[in-house]
């Protein structure tokens, strides 16, 4: 079973974006101008997440193919953001570099989005666990691990 949150994460996105849309939260103090959350690629990285997320709920078979290669899409998705958030400034601090090149911004995106590839792997071993443990979902562990 696949958990549910990229359609709740691209709502929530897209209500900061557009907030005059919104009843009541154009009238909060939320600027979602400097989030990353409402950046144009996040959006749209979200609204494929979201799209591949309903095609598995509806359909078991494309949901046991995600499975396989749920972490390499993360992983995927991942690296997709770092490049598109990655801060000339960060580059320039870290590498006392003028701005991101295609190399430096590439080295710095797989180092940071390696250990995802480690820890879906990782919570995909805690949720095999804890269905052997409780395969009815009695106590609720498996609910409680999504």
């Amino acid at each position: 079973m696949l958990p549910e949150h990229f359609v709740p994460a691209l709502v929530t996105a897209l209500a900061i974006k557009f907030p005059e849309f919104i009843p009541l939260l154009d009238s909060l103090p939320i600027t979602g101008d400097e989030l990353w959350l409402v950046k144009d690629e996040v959006i749209l990285g979200l609204a494929i997440l979201s799209f591949i997320e309903e095609l598995a709920i509806r359909n078991p078979d494309f949901a046991q193919l995600i499975e396989k290669i749920d972490a390499f899409i993360k992983f995927a998705a991942i690296l997709a953001i770092n490049n598109a958030m990655l801060d000339p400034q960060v580059l320039e601090a870290v590498f006392n570099h003028a701005g991101p090149t295609g190399s430096t911004a590439a080295v710095i995106g797989v180092a940071v989005s390696t250990p995802v590839i480690f820890l879906t792997r990782l919570r995909k071993n805690l949720l095999a666990y804890l269905r052997d443990l409780d395969g009815g979902n009695d106590l609720g562990l498996i609910s409680l691990a999504n």
